[in-house]
């Protein structure tokens, strides 16, 4: 049985059915009882998600006022290394963020690694290697939910002396 999602939007009246493998990771997801909405559709007026499953029938709806307040991802991200174990990373602040979810990656690596958690525009990542570089990127986050992935910045710790 083929899954389709269907959504209109208010400002053109126009509808759209697309296949649900092309679409899968588009549409809302229940976390904890709360609705993630990837950054791609929260700007939608009205989204209405039909999966016509073998099992069943999962129909989910949400409106922009109800998705307004998820943060967007902080900008301005720097990385500098403060000795051969050890890089403080800083972005600017992002306006309805509660708190900012560090990740990085190491050299030539695409597996994010989480960092930690900070309610503070800065964070120092302690515990490196020498001499590596890390590649970091930062998530808003509130009570809504997360943002997207910030853009990257880089740093490479201290040679030993």
């Amino acid at each position: 049985m083929k899954a389709y999602q269907v959504f209109m939007t208010r400002e053109t009246g126009d509808n759209r059915v697309r296949d649900a493998k092309q679409t899968m990771e588009k549409r809302p997801r229940k976390n904890n009882g709360k609705t993630e909405v990837p950054q791609s559709r929260r700007n939608m007026s009205l989204c209405v998600v039909f999966a016509l499953m073998a099992l069943g029938i999962v129909f989910n709806a949400c409106k922009k006022d109800e998705l307004a307040d998820f943060p967007s991802p902080p900008t301005g991200v720097t990385a500098n290394a403060q000795s051969s174990s050890s890089i403080r990373v800083s972005w600017q602040p992002v306006s309805n963020a509660t708190s900012y979810e560090v990740y990085y990656e190491i050299g030539n690596s695409t597996n994010k690694i989480y960092a930690g958690t900070t309610s503070s525009t800065s964070y120092t990542h302690s515990g490196l290697q020498a001499n590596t570089t890390y590649y970091y990127c930062i998530k808003s986050v509130n009570s809504s939910g997360s943002s997207n992935y910030s853009s990257y910045a880089s740093a490479t710790t201290i040679g030993y002396r």
